[in-house]
């Protein structure tokens, strides 16, 4: 039979291998984790419809929670009726924007080989000869995840996608989860998706306001408080995002060259921190008795790593870094990485407790050769 194929089109060297992923025999199961706005639920949808086409599975399964994110709370399709579906019909209609791609969605709905399953009801099911898609598991309940898991039937592949930074409402991040999960098991593959694999402009502005959101809302310590204070007495005009202490952390390295204070704000507003001739900062250090350092808010956090890193030099051979799942990941010029490390790894631990604590995040080091 002739393969037909939706134009499934890659923008983004991941966004191929995440197609490459979906349309390999040798897969069963692929977890696709990253930032909104990457193509997660845009590809794997489209890729169903696509197996559909060449009756490579008999039916597409849908898991999608309706999740209400003012009050944190899953709904299930035996409290919503028909408006369960019709909320997941609305969310997969705005991802297939063409008609032609709507039209075939909608044919194989009415042929019954497109379903939408709740995910609270998984218990009994068997999906046989099924392509079947897991969406925004960042809001659901662990167990859903070993569920869908267990309810893989032959010929079948299932698809996990989330977003692994995304923390409802404080809670367990179940997209976290089903990455640890599936990382290392036969027939699997995780495809981390980073903030250069979003595509949708309006996701890049939110990705950013999320992590300064995050950043705004990390309660501070005492210390942090006061330093925040002295900042403000002599900053006044600053907007200042966050300020962070690492006093424990450099002690438990034995640190010398990194900050005791770093102060987090907006690009715009750096140099009020700062002032015209360094006049604020060298005033705030004075009152504090401590190392200050002050920095912007970037995407892809590069602005915040310099400023924590011992070697202030480091910056010239960062060659490229991307928030890629759960992590930083850093690409150093392979002749320097062992000095972005540290001796005995010092400085990649110190880095990492930072900014686990910072925004629960990981660094990830990788040496290269710079073109």
């Amino acid at each position: 039979m002739n393969k037909e194929k939706i134009n499934l089109v890659p923008l983004t060297k991941n966004q191929k291998e995440l197609i490459a992923a979906l349309r390999s025999p040798d897969l069963d199961i692929v977890g696709i984790f990253g930032p909104s706005g990457t193509g997660k639920s845009y590809i794997s949808l489209l890729y169903g419809i696509e197996s559909l086409m060449n009756n490579k599975y008999e039916k597409v399964v849908l898991i999608r929670p309706v999740y209400e994110l003012s009050t944190g709370r899953n709904y299930t399709i035996t409290e919503l009726h028909n408006t369960y579906n019709e909320i997941v019909l609305t969310y997969v209609r705005d991802i297939i924007s063409d008609n032609k791609t709507c039209q075939l969605f909608k044919k194989f709905l009415d042929e019954e080989k497109i379903s939408i399953v709740d995910p609270s009801l998984l218990i009994g099911r068997t999906f046989n000869r099924s392509f079947i898609f897991i969406d925004d598991t960042q809001f659901l309940p662990p167990v859903v995840i070993t569920e869908a898991l267990i309810r893989i039937g032959n010929e079948s592949k299932l698809v996990i996608a989330g977003d692994p930074l995304f923390k409802p409402n404080n809670s367990t991040n179940s997209a976290l989860l089903a990455r640890e999960l599936i990382l290392g098991e036969e027939r699997s593959m995780v495809i981390d998706l980073g903030t250069k694999d979003i595509v949708r402009p309006g996701a890049k502005i939110g990705f950013k306001l999320y992590l300064e959101m995050m950043l705004r809302q990390r309660k501070l310590n005492n210390v942090e408080s006061h330093a925040k204070e002295v900042i403000l007495s002599y900053s006044p005009d600053a907007d200042i995002i966050t300020v962070f202490t690492t006093r424990d952390f450099k002690k438990d390295h034995n640190i010398k060259n990194s900050p005791d204070i770093l102060i987090i704000t907006k690009e715009e507003f750096l140099g009020r921190i700062i002032g015209k001739k360094g006049e604020r900062i060298e005033k705030i250090q004075n009152e504090l008795k401590m190392f200050v350092r002050a920095t912007s808010l970037t995407n892809d956090l590069k602005n915040i790593l310099i400023a924590l890193h011992p070697l202030g030099w480091i910056n010239k051979h960062i060659v490229d870094l991307d928030i890629i799942g759960p992590n930083l990941e850093v690409k150093v010029n392979i002749s320097e990485i062992g000095a972005f490390i540290g001796q005995r790894g010092t400085y990649i631990r110190f880095l990492d407790k930072c900014l686990k604590k910072l925004l629960g995040i990981g660094i990830i080091v990788e040496g290269v050769e710079r073109k």
